[in-house]
């Protein structure tokens, strides 16, 4: 080959040979979805509009709390919800006041009514709003009302919405509002590393 294009976003958080190999050999090229990724998640680090919304969702706070502890300098709110809270109260994480830990409802498998109230005044009142990761199991109907109404209140909402993550994206078809959203990022762990402020190895 004559030249390398890297188009790949969502692999670029990893170090492999179709990453970063390729590009000591021969002239390396960014492809033109991977520079819209960088425009657009470096919009929340270094440009965004206030008040900014980050809702994290979904498990596994090791991935999830170096982007909380890097946005909540950032951000004017987070809202945690998904496994998260379980998490967060079993390793007595503690966060600033502008990071709202939600409160789940008896099954711990969704957020319960206080915390379904919270996130749609947040939303209500913010100019630019990034998810990524559910909020409940919205798969189980018993359980997608507080991932389905962030869904619904971002669909309503005419500010900046950017979104990422396979379940986030999942839930956003599912409930019909991806079409409603002015950004959606093809890399859910590369969203989170980038917006952790991590130097991206593919990048």
């Amino acid at each position: 080959a004559d030249i390398f294009v890297f188009d790949a976003f969502a692999v670029s958080h990893r170090a492999a040979a179709s990453t970063v190999g390729v590009t000591d050999l021969i002239p390396s090229y960014a492809g033109l979805r991977v520079t819209e990724e960088v425009k657009q998640l470096s919009e929340i680090l270094e440009n965004p509009s206030h008040p900014l919304l980050v809702i994290v969702g979904g498990a596994k706070i090791e991935t999830k709390l170096p982007v909380i502890t890097n946005l909540q300098t950032k951000a004017d709110s987070i809202f945690v919800g998904g496994k998260l809270p379980h998490e967060i109260n079993e390793k007595s994480i503690t966060f600033p006041p502008n990071v709202q830990v939600a409160t789940m409802n008896a099954s711990g498998k969704d957020i319960d009514e206080n915390a379904k109230e919270i996130v749609k005044g947040l939303i209500s009142n913010a100019k630019m709003i990034v998810w990524n990761g559910p909020v409940g199991l919205f798969e189980d109907p018993e359980n997608q009302d507080g991932t389905l109404i962030i869904a619904e209140s971002l669909a309503l909402k005419k500010k900046k919405k950017i979104i990422g993550g396979g379940e986030t994206i999942q839930a956003s078809t599912k409930f019909g509002i991806i079409d409603n959203i002015d950004f959606v990022s093809v890399g859910g762990g590369a969203m989170l590393e980038f917006l952790s402020g991590k130097q991206l190895p593919g990048l």
